[in-house]
Parts: structure tokens; sequence; C-alpha cells
């Protein structure tokens, strides 16, 4: 077994001090490393507005000795920062909050980190950062480590690099200078960017493409699990027959025309899907729920809302909350993804253990996780079409619906993908080993 290697990870926010999904995927993937050997110690920012009692709830009631740490932005070139010790992710994780003037800035917030890792006896061999906050990474360089220690290996955790800002910040560009590895949150991302991605970011990634992998986050799993999903009656069978009252029910609840025709939720944003493409998906002979999930802000586009005022005994558009998100997904034969995934947050598969047959384009996080059915070997994960091509939806979705048509061929076809691995189990691993690369890049270097 690969020794033990301790990580230092260095986020602006981390789950549940800051609930939103970044800071969701930053516990995740925390865990996940612990859960693959690596002994992990998170330093993060207490949030502003963030009560002495919440501190305490989520587990950062103690407090440490005040340090002070260099900040260029202080009257006197230092700031005294207040440090809370405790643990996260499910007291899995053990976690550093800094608080005071100045712990905002990131160049503090990493500053904080090498000082309190120095103090503590707990200095890295690898550090992570996302980013939006890659300072650490710099600092690294700039800082010498304790006596009989070296400086760590870095890992940078790009997210949505398409999206980046152009010109790149300087201490971006540094720590992609500087990383030892540098990790996408998709193998099939990844190769897209490299081959025909623009900008200044993307030529930063070209330069370091050897150093360039591609590891698709984990699902959600504490909002997504069919064993013990609160808003369903009980632990769902993932399969034809543990989904008929479910569907029968559903139906009757939206107004769907009662039959055999397997129902499909197309979860939106519907980017990909065009009027004559979306008119297609009315014939492909599936019920289709077109469904706006809870907490987003985008409204019905006008194709969605035509496509279901023509045809309102098969289509229908939902803004659902919670509960119902979830009973659509638990009845749904098919999960329609009519839109790019987004880069860096939580799979967006999380259809696949409700035995959800997916319908994807052939992109990022999809493409690593879907093989397209071949009806010939009957092997395959769901049905692939092209992003490029708005007329391969319906047929991706008449493929589906033909494979759905045959009991026996359905049933294959919904193990193969309740058996997908989709865990943060395997995530981690793979990022632990992402991890000793960088380590062993790290020893090689000159110098």
């Amino acid at each position: 077994m690969p020794a033990s290697v301790r990580a230092l990870h260095v986020f602006r926010s981390i789950a549940p001090l800051v609930s939103d999904e970044s800071s969701g995927v930053a516990a995740a993937l925390s865990r996940a490393l612990v859960g693959a050997g690596e002994r992990v110690v998170v330093v993060t920012r207490r949030p502003p507005g963030l009560s002495d009692d919440a501190m305490e709830r989520v587990g950062l009631a103690r407090r440490l000795d005040p340090i002070e740490v260099a900040a260029a932005s202080a009257p006197l070139g230092r700031v005294r920062l207040t440090v809370r010790e405790g643990s996260l992710a499910g007291g899995a994780v053990p976690t550093f909050a800094i608080e005071g003037p100045g712990s905002g800035d990131d160049e503090v917030l990493a500053a904080a980190a090498l000082e309190l890792a120095a103090r503590r006896g707990i200095w890295p061999e690898v550090v992570r950062a996302r980013d939006d906050a890659p300072h650490i990474i710099a600092h690294t360089e700039e800082r010498p480590p304790p006596a009989g220690a070296i400086p760590p290996a870095a890992v940078l955790l790009v997210g949505d690099a398409g999206a980046s800002a152009t010109p790149v910040p300087a201490r971006l560009r540094s720590a992609l200078a500087a990383a030892h590895r540098i990790a996408l949150p998709s193998a099939s991302y990844a190769g897209e960017l490299l081959e025909r991605g623009e900008g200044e970011l993307i030529e930063s990634l070209r330069r370091k493409a050897d150093d360039v992998r591609g590891i698709p986050n984990g699902v959600d799993q504490a909002h997504w699990n069919p064993a013990r999903d609160p808003h369903l009656a009980g632990p769902l069978e993932p399969t034809r027959a543990g989904k008929a009252e479910l569907k029968r029910a559903l139906r009757r609840e939206l107004g769907l025309a009662p039959g055999p025709a397997p129902l499909a939720a197309a979860l939106g944003p519907f980017d990909l899907l065009d009027a004559d493409a979306a008119e297609g998906l009315a014939h492909v002979g599936a019920h289709l729920v077109l469904v706006h999930p809870p907490g987003g802000t985008a409204e019905p586009g006008e194709v969605s809302r035509e496509l279901a005022r023509a045809h309102p005994m098969r289509v229908r558009t939902v803004h659902a909350d919670a509960a119902l998100f979830h009973r659509i997904i638990a009845a749904a034969d098919i999960a329609l993804y009519c839109h790019r995934p987004a880069a860096g947050g939580f799979s967006p598969l999380f259809a696949m253990p409700y035995g959800a047959v997916p319908v994807a384009p052939r992109a990022g996080a999809f493409a690593d996780a879907v093989v397209d059915w071949d009806p010939s070997s009957r092997t395959g994960t769901g049905f692939l079409f092209s992003p490029h091509r708005p007329e391969d939806i319906p047929a991706a979705m008449r493929r589906a619906v033909r494979a759905a048509a045959s009991t026996e061929v359905w049933d294959q076809l919904v193990r193969a993908v309740t058996h997908v691995d989709l865990s943060w189990r395997t995530v981690g691993i793979r990022h632990a080993e992402l991890g000793r690369e960088a380590v062993r890049r790290a020893r090689r270097a000159p110098g």
C-alpha cells in the first residue's frame, strides 16, 4: 500500500461553512482523500456574518493562540489573526479557520496556512488549491520550509477553464507555472480544451500539457442516494418494476396520459435544443417532463413553453421544488440532458443511481462516464449525441425508446447504468494517485 501523504488544502470556502456547490465539492474531495489514505488538513477562512454558535455547531469551536503573518495591504505590513480549530466533513478532516482584519485577502490566507503548518508540525508533502485562490502554490516556493523539511509539491485544481478571465490574474499565472500537477474536472473536458480551446489560460495549460490530468467529480451523495432519499416513501428499487407505481402517480400529478410509454426527465438548461429538435422530441414515443430544478433562476425558454403547449398529454414543463424534483428523478426511465455539463461542480449524472438511463451530449463528464449503447453487442450505459447537432437529440432519444421496448434489453441496460461508479471513493483514489505523482515530480525537479 502506498505511504500516507500529508496534504494541505487551502480553500476560500468549504461546506458546511458555506453552502454553495464549489464549497460542497471542496468538502467531498477532502473527505474522499482522507478515505484514500491521505492525512489531509484544511485551512479556510471564517465566512463573514457566521456566528460563534454556528461555528461551534459545524465543529470549529476551539480557539487557538493568535498568529501574525505578513500582509502587504496592512498598514504595518503584518496582520494578527484569530484561529479556530476543529474538523469538517463529518469529523473526518482536521480544519483551521482564520478570522480577523485581512483574513479576506487570499495572500493572507496562504501565508496563514503555511504558518499554521509550520507551527503545528503538519508541514505538507503536497498542497492543493483551487484556481479561484491559488496563492498557496506561489507561497510554497517563496517561504523556506521548517528545518529538516522540503518544499511541498503542488496540485492546482482548475474548474471552468473555458470561462476564465483574460488576462489571467498574476497569481494564477504563477500557480500554473509552479504546479507539479493540474487537475481538471473531466478527462474529456481536458482533451477538448487542450485541442480546441482558446484564451491565455488554455495556452498556459497547453504549455503544461504533460502535467494536466482530468478527473471527474462524484455525485453529491448527501442529496442523491436512492437507498435513503428523504423525498421518497422508502428505498427505491431502481428497476422498471420498482419505478412503476412512482411513474403512475407522477403521470396523474402532472396530467400526462396514462400508458406504457417511457418517462423521460429532461434536465435544464436546454441550451442545445432548438425548435425543430424540440418538436422531434414530442414524437419519439416517450412522455417528456422538462424540469427546471429548485434553485434555478432561468425561466423556461420559448422552445420548452411552446412544446408543452402543443403537446399537453405528452410534454410538461415543471418548476420543481426539491420533493417533486426527487420524485421525477426516481420515476424517470430516461434522463435527457440538453446542455453541456458545467465544469467543476458535482457530477451531473445523479439520476443514474436511480436507474434513469442518460441521453446526453458527448462532452465533458457525460463523455467520461457514459458509454454509448451498442444494440448488436448489448453493451453501453446510455445514449450519446453530438453537442454540435441539435437534430441528433431526438435521434438519440428514439434509440433509447427502441431499447426500452424490450424488457430484457432495458433491464440489462438499467443494471449497467446503476453499476457505473460515480462515487467520491473512486475520485479520492484517483486524486491521491495524482498527489503522489506531484510529489515524485517535485522531488525530481532541478534545484
